[in-house]
Parts: C-alpha cells; structure tokens; sequence
C-alpha cells in the first residue's frame, strides 16, 4: 500500500519500515472492501484498520470520514494517544470522541450520541466479539444498520472470533472479506502458561511468592468480578503490597489516571477486571497472574495476550485449585498447555526445566537483500572477514528490533 506524505513521515518518524503479516493482509484489502480481521493479540490490528482509513482522509473536508468503535474506556484513550502522535506528521487532521464535533475520525463507545454523518465511509468495530455478546448484540446490529444507509465500507477486527461469531456479522453485512491470521484461536505461540499447585497452602500465599518471584517485573493480576476485586485488594492493602486497581467502577478520570500511570512505567502490580484484558496495551507488563478464572473462557486468551505484544515473551499463571479444575480442562481440550509449578513450604516456588527451543527470528525481504549486500562487499578474503561481516549482520538485526518498538498496535 502507499501512503500518503504525512502517513509516510509518521512511520519514518516511529522508525516503521516493515509490517506485520495482519497489516499486510488487511492493507491488500481495507478500506475498499468490508473486511474481518483475525489475528493474535499484540500482532498490530490497530494499525492494519488505522493507516489505510488514515490514508482515505480529506482534511480539507471538515466532515467526519472514519469512525472506530470500541467496547472500552481504556481502548478508547488508547487509539486517541496513538491518532495524537500521528497528528504531529498529519498537518490539519482533527480527531475526538465526539459525533457532534467536525473532526476527520472518531473514536467512541456505541451509545446513544451516535450521530449518522453521510460523509462517514468507514465504519470500524474493533474487538468485535465483545460487541457480539448477548448483551450488547441487540446495540450493535442497531449500530451497524444505522451506518449502512450510506454505505460505508466496514472492518471487523478480533484476536477471538469463532464461527458462530462470524455468521452474526455476516447476517448484518455482506459481501464480507475474512483475513485470519491466526489458525489456533486458543493458542498464543509467545505466552508460557503455568498451573501453579499450592501444595495445601492458600492462594495468597502463592500470589505473594509469584510477586516476590517476579520482583523486578512488572505484574498484572485479573479478577473476573467486582466482588473478587474488592476481597483482593483488601489482602493485598493488609499485607502492605504497594499496588494500583482498575475496575468499572471508577471515575472515567480514576481510570484515565491509572491507565496512564501503568502504560508510562510508573505502577509495579495492577489488579484489574477483565475490562482490561481486551485491546490494551502495557508494553513494560510481562506477567499475568489470574486470581481466579474469567467467566467468559476465551477472556483468558486476551488476558493472557496483555504479556505477549508483538515478539515479546509472557508468563501467564493459574492457581490449581478444585473449582478451576472445569475450565482447565476445557483449555487443554483446546490445547492450552500449562507447566506445573510448586509452591514450597518456605515460600519459594519450584519451577520444571523447561526445553527452550531456539527459533529464528522472520526475515523480511528487505533485510535479506542488504544481508546479501554485506556478503558481497568481502569477495576478496581479508583478515578477520568473517568477523567483520558476522558484525555488519548483528547490527542490522540489533536495528530492526529497534524499528519495530512501535509496532505493537
């Protein structure tokens, strides 16, 4: 796809010069077609739907063009942080979270102040399979109808979407390209999943030895109602545990103030609601903790995607317990596999020697033609060539990691 000048400054401005294969999909097909998008959390769907709307844009039309609807708060100021650094390279872009506003592209919640612009052609659902649930399902058909009066093109985006899902959407617009990057919709290959036994002692005592464990990282601990959040909290404050909590019912301001604190590095332990498990992303987080089970199953799989954004390993870990028993046994018939881990008598935990298979990293086009052009500058054999040459190597990929710091959306 090619982009625009602004579009193109911001990504030589992120250091951006290759794309996921999610993006490279989606960009073959979006915004020309109504799309669905599949792929694992953390694998860059924010900007496989983003950049080619971005690319659609007129900002000398002081209309809305583009909207993106999300089913959270947390999501909602995520994407307006990501559309306010692209403003800095996008002379003239207006963005905001209000349909009564002329912003260009609007990130909002479904609700009641959706007002229909006949200027609007693209129409995105991102997590849409919360949007499919049974209580927000009648919304969101309302949502979509409302919009296809002008005939926007749609997108569809989803780390989850099974196919009874898919068939729903189907229902509602069509035709209907489908793009699943993700062949195993229960497995992530980057998260390590853990069973942690207790060996009779209580789940806080594993807890504490799971935050002591991991000290230097930093945590997040999910809990899949209000009820188990408050108990939590209340052991963690008793136990003098520095901490931080998200949950619904905070002030959209509480919750903006803490989001920020743990996306800009500043919060240790985060104990959340499941709201926080879908879309969100906390580059410095490297470990999931799960208090108890959500209710939802495929809520694990995006709770545990909070730890493995865009080539970065995670940790994701579930207390072996009788009443968890159920739904484990449900993920491993999908074919989640957990690595026990055992609690010791004096606190400390006892992992199993795990086989770590070394896999090589992808190598794009690009970086193979310039590797080829460092082979061909030693056709005459010097001394310590080799060695020369095996460092030109490294330095292109110690620099490719570095482009790809941005490329977790």
């Amino acid at each position: 796809m090619h982009f625009i000048q602004p579009l193109q400054a911001f990504l030589q401005t992120k250091h951006i010069v290759e794309f996921s294969s999610i993006q490279q999909a989606v960009f073959k097909v979006w915004p020309r077609q109504n799309v669905v998008g599949i792929a694992e959390t953390g694998s860059g769907k924010t900007f496989a739907y983003l950049l080619p709307a971005l690319n659609q844009i007129d900002v000398t039309l002081n209309k809305p063009q583009a909207v993106v609807f999300v089913p959270t708060k947390e999501l909602k100021w995520q994407i307006l942080t990501i559309l306010n650094d692209i403003k800095a390279s996008f002379t003239g872009l207006k963005v905001s979270e209000n349909f009564n506003s002329n912003a260009h592209l609007i990130v909002s919640l479904i609700g009641k102040d959706i007002i229909l612009h006949e200027t609007i052609k693209y129409v995105v659902f991102d997590e849409v399979d919360m949007f499919l649930e049974d209580s927000s399902q009648a919304e969101w058909i309302n949502c979509v109808q409302l919009f296809q009066k002008h005939k926007p093109h749609f997108g569809f985006f989803s780390a989850t979407l099974f196919n009874e899902q898919l068939q729903q959407i189907r229902k509602q617009v069509a035709p209907l390209t489908v793009v699943n990057q993700k062949k195993r919709a229960w497995k992530h290959s980057l998260v390590k999943h853990f069973l942690l036994n207790l060996n009779g002692q209580e789940p806080f005592a594993g807890l504490l030895a799971l935050l002591n464990y991991h000290h230097n990282e930093q945590v997040l601990v999910f809990c899949s109602n209000a009820k188990s959040l408050k108990q939590l909290t209340s052991l963690l404050a008793h136990n003098q545990v520095s901490f931080k909590s998200l949950h619904g019912q905070l002030t959209p301001n509480e919750r903006k103030h803490i989001f920020t604190s743990a996306a800009n590095n500043t919060v240790r332990v985060l104990v959340v609601s499941d709201l926080l498990a879908r879309g969100i992303d906390l580059p410095h987080f490297s470990v999931v903790i799960s208090w108890d089970l959500p209710l939802v199953d495929s809520f694990y799989i995006h709770r545990s995607g909070r730890v493995a954004r865009f080539n970065s390993w995670g940790n994701s870990y579930v207390f072996d317990l009788p009443h968890n028993q159920h739904k484990l046994t449900k993920f491993a018939h999908k074919g989640i596999l957990f690595n026990s881990v055992h609690l010791e008598r004096d606190g400390t935990l006892k992992f199993p020697q795990l086989k770590q298979s070394k896999q090589k990293p992808a190598v794009s086009s690009e970086l193979k033609t310039a590797i080829k052009r460092i082979k061909a500058g030693y056709k005459k054999v010097k001394p310590n060539y080799k060695k020369r040459q095996k460092q030109q190597i490294a330095e292109l990929f110690a620099k490719r990691k570095q482009r790809r710091s941005w490329k977790n959306f």
